[in-house]
């Protein structure tokens, strides 16, 4: 079940960004909060595991980062409808910054 929890929170992160908000610990609480009760019931057993919503957004920053210092962000995260995004044709992500926002 805690799988299943983590891969809603992915999940509710992804529409996050989809909608174009920055999913802060806050932002995903709040959008977990208004989930069914069988989806929350599934995030309440992940937080059993010991982990929390900072360790998703972990998983999240510093897997990307990974993908950009290695060169593959752009294959990895900017094909089909991400290419509009303009850090993937324009700019250098400021992983530092994306770090504060998500991880504070």
């Amino acid at each position: 079940m805690w799988v299943e929890g983590f891969s809603t929170i992915f999940r509710v992160i992804h529409k996050l960004f989809k909608d174009g908000n920055i999913p802060t610990i806050d932002k995903l609480e709040h959008a977990l909060s208004h989930l069914p009760k069988d989806k929350q019931k599934l995030i309440k057993a992940y937080g059993k595991q010991g982990a929390g919503l900072d360790s998703v957004l972990e998983v999240l920053v510093f897997g990307a980062k990974e993908d950009w210092e290695r060169g593959d962000f752009k294959a990895v995260h900017c094909n089909g409808k991400w290419r509009a995004i303009p850090i993937c044709t324009e700019q250098d992500l400021n992983w530092t910054l994306a770090e504060d926002m998500l991880l504070d």
